[in-house]
């Protein structure tokens, strides 16, 4: 019983924390597909974030926010990996 008390008594401080966080989207703001906002964040004005990103910091007036990794082509990766040659 003294877990579930505790637990609730956690989940209630949790909840009492995101009513008082607040992220604030400004105009003319373009925001990519598939984008989470850790909040509190503000996005200002005329910003742009690129789809995929996760925001954890303010993004200033005119900026590009990504934080998606570098994309890059490896070859033969599957075989070298998953796959075992074949001894002839």
């Amino acid at each position: 019983m003294k877990v579930r008390i505790l637990a609730v008594e956690q989940l209630l401080v949790i909840m009492m924390e995101s009513i008082n966080t607040k992220t604030i989207i400004g105009k003319n703001v373009f925001v990519g597909s598939d984008t989470q906002f850790v909040a509190p964040v503000t996005i200002s004005d005329n910003s742009l974030i690129g789809a995929g990103s996760t925001v954890t910091q303010d993004v200033k007036d005119g900026q590009l926010y990504t934080t998606r990794a570098k994309k890059r082509t490896v070859e033969g990766y599957f075989y070298k990996h998953f796959e075992e040659k074949s001894k002839d």
